[in-house]
Parts: C-alpha cells; structure tokens; sequence
C-alpha cells in the first residue's frame, strides 16, 4: 500500500467508531430506495466495514444480493459522514448478525453545527403517550432538534414525539422532542423550540444527511440563489401565496398570470425550473407542459404540474414529460416541499425530471 493510500484508509478509519448507529440504504440511485437503521460492529482497513444484520420487520434476513451497490450514512464528532459501497457477502442464516460492505473508496463529510438549522416548510403531526394531539408546521431542522409552528397549547419542557417527511422524501417518525421554548405567533399559532431526546439516532442519521445536502458547498453544484423558478398561475392568491413560500426559502421566483407572458419569460430568463397551475383560463397546465416540451429549448426542464381534478391527470402529466404532479390539496406545501428535495438533489435537469417521474410512477 504506497503513502497516499495508507494516509486516505488511516483517515476514512478515524471516522468510524464500534457501535455508531448508522443508516444503511440498499441501491441508493434511487433516491426513495429503502433506508434502515443499524450500527458499525467493527471493520478490517482496507477491506470492508461489518454492519449489524439489518432487520426487517419481524425476520433477520433482507433480501439484499451481494454486489449489490449501497450507501452507508452517520455522524461523526460534528460530522456529516457518508459513503458509497456494495456488500461484499450476505449470510442467509437467520442466526446470522452481520453483513461486510466494501471498504469505502473516499468517504464524504461535511461540518456543521448541532444546531445548524435550515429552513423548511414540513406538515407534521405532534403525539403524547402514543396518542395524536394534533398537527403543525416543522419550519426549520438541524440534527439537535427542530422549530414547530402549531395551535398544539404545549409548554416549556413539555415531552412530545413529531413525524414528518424530510424534502428528499425520508419520514422521521415518532422522534422524540423536548420543548425548550414557546413563543406565541398569534391568538391561536405558537412557535415551538424543540430538542432532540437521547436515543434518537436513526433520525439525526436522516435529518445530517439532509443537512449535509444541505450545507455541501456550491449545494451539490445548485446553489438556492441560482434557483431560478418560473410560476404560472391565474389565480392571484395562490400565485402570491406559492411564490412567497418560495422566497423565503432562498429561491428566485418569479410568478405570472398567463401562458404567454410565461412563454415570453421562458425564452428570456431560461428558469431552472417551471411550475404550473392545471386550471389556468387561457390555455389549461397540460397542453403548457406539453407546449414546452415540444421545444428542444426545453426538453430538459423540469416542470411540476398541479391542481385539477381528473383522476386521470397525473398519469397523463407525467408521459407529456413533467417531473411531478400535484393534486390541487395543499399544492402550495407540496410544490414548496418538491423544490426543497429537487434543488438538494444536484443533479442535472434531465436526471432529476427522470428520477422524480420514476417516483411519481411508483
């Protein structure tokens, strides 16, 4: 082994640590692909790392092939850690405790504070004691807790579990919260400070990787400002409503009330992305998207479709060529939380129109 790889392994192998709880993703091109939790039993440097056997539901044996390409994420003295593999050997005895992946190649890390907190926009449900006590809004997350905007009458160290979706589509379910602080936002909405309980490692694990997505430099090659978003929508409410939500979260976003104003800024500005209403009066969403579409200019735009009621509509969006759609409840959360994973994604237009429409079909 010459200096340089003795020095990368001795550094890759300062990062792990027996017993660290990790987050193991089988085939992880696919950005909904399964997650489970599980933790590092040990390893050999140089060869491959030994993870606890990762159960699923009641059995201990996944049907994972050997080969088979993986991702293996986890937190590491103010760390974001993560690292692409493939298991090296899967034992189908269900007495057995262990599976070996690769010795990773590089490991990728990112720093950033317990308390970093990026802004988000999450529907979320609060429970006490296994029971729902109602629902709110997760507006930032970082790995030591997250802030809540709900009607929930909660109170300084108040002990209560969330469950929500991140924006690359991981649910953190039943974390455990302590809440740190309460401030009133009106009459009935109260802002809620909240801290992460021990033991909640699977959900710091998902919630560093975003983060890390979140905090990589140059965003993954996609920085927000350079986010550049193209709304058309008739309905001024609703065009005011989801380009404010867009705008503080960092994005550019323009909104315009007609198809050919928004072909006119589509030639000019060449947007990023282009969302758009079904039920516009001049000229439905559709035939937009289909429009664009048909111009070589725009084959590789990732345009997000919501509204109207045809159960038909997402089946025939997606084949016109748009990335995502929408049904019209909540569209302005949806859309918003669409972005959030599509701008962390970083990759190209064409790649993240492919993936998302591979979700969508799901």
């Amino acid at each position: 082994m010459g200096e340089k790889a003795r020095a990368r392994t001795q550094q890759l192998e300062s990062l792990l640590r027996v017993g660290a709880a990790v987050v193991f993703q089988a085939d992880p091109s696919r950005e909904m692909s399964p997650r489970f939790s599980t933790f590092i039993r040990g390893w050999e440097a140089g060869k491959y790392v030994i993870l606890d056997r990762i159960q699923a539901g009641t059995e201990r044996v996944m049907p994972v092939r050997e080969g088979q390409q993986c991702a293996v994420r986890f937190v590491h003295d103010g760390e974001a850690c993560a690292f692409c593999s493939s298991v090296v050997d899967w034992n189908s005895w269900r007495d057995a405790g262990w599976i070996r992946v690769r010795w990773p190649e590089k490991m990728e890390t990112v720093p950033f504070r317990k308390h970093h907190r990026v802004n988000v926009s999450l529907p979320c449900k609060l429970f006490q004691n296994g029971t729902e006590i109602g629902d709110g809004e997760v507006v930032d997350v970082s790995i030591g807790g997250c802030g809540i905007l709900t009607s929930v009458d909660l109170h300084f160290d108040s002990q209560v579990a969330v469950t929500f979706f991140l924006p690359n589509g991981v649910q953190i379910q039943n974390a455990e919260l302590s809440v740190r602080s309460v401030r009133k936002r009106s009459d009935v909405q109260r802002f809620l400070g909240c801290e992460f309980r021990g033991g909640q490692d699977q959900a710091q694990n998902e919630i560093a990787a975003f983060v890390m997505a979140e905090l990589r430099p140059g965003n993954g090659g996609r920085g927000k400002a350079a986010c550049a978003i193209l709304l058309i929508e008739d309905n001024p409410e609703t065009r005011d409503a989801l380009s404010a939500r867009l705008k503080q979260s960092g994005y550019e976003a323009t909104g315009v009330s007609t198809a050919i104003e928004g072909f006119c800024r589509l030639f000019t500005s060449r947007p990023s992305l282009l969302i758009v209403s079904q039920e516009q009066k001049d000229l439905p969403g559709l035939d937009i998207v289909r429009a664009a579409k048909a111009n070589p200019a725009f084959a590789t735009l990732p345009i997000f479709l919501y509204g109207g009621g045809d159960k038909t509509l997402k089946e025939r969006a997606l084949k016109a060529g748009a990335a995502r759609y929408f049904p019209a409840t909540d569209a302005v959360v949806n859309v918003c939380n669409a972005v959030a994973a599509w701008a962390a994604h970083g990759d190209t237009h064409e790649s993240q129109a492919a993936s998302a429409r591979q979700r969508d079909a799901q």
